[in-house]
């Protein structure tokens, strides 16, 4: 049978719809265990190699006559940019900014405190 909405003119049709019952699925879930020591990464396995990009990337910033300065951190284990005004003489913004660095050290230093690394 086939009505229009009212008001509307858009035609509906009402039909009957039958339903046959569904066989359950089971799922099994598999837990897979991954060796931690094999997927942390140590971050001072790293410094040499970020220090050398650090010391190359300077040098192509230089070649290219910017201002940006990059440098390796061993409070956050990382890269930090510094970009400079023209003259070189004010940092215009450090990525991580220094409030960013003093907050990562601080939550490094009670997460130190609440989890023994030992454990």
């Amino acid at each position: 049978m086939v009505n229009e909405v009212q008001g509307i003119g858009i035609p509906t049709s009402h039909t009957s719809v039958q339903t046959t019952p569904t066989k359950e699925i089971s799922r099994t879930n598999t837990i897979n265990t991954v060796d931690e020591s094999k997927t942390t990464i140590d971050p001072d396995q790293y410094k040499p190699k970020l220090e050398l990009l650090s010391e190359r990337l300077n040098e192509e910033m230089k070649r290219i006559g910017t201002d940006i300065n990059f440098s390796y951190n061993d409070t956050i284990k990382g890269l930090v940019v510094s970009v400079k005004d023209a003259n070189g003489d004010k940092v215009i913004r450090e990525i991580p900014s220094k409030e960013a660095v003093e907050l990562m050290q601080r939550m490094r230093d009670v997460i130190g405190i609440i989890f023994d690394k030992r454990g």
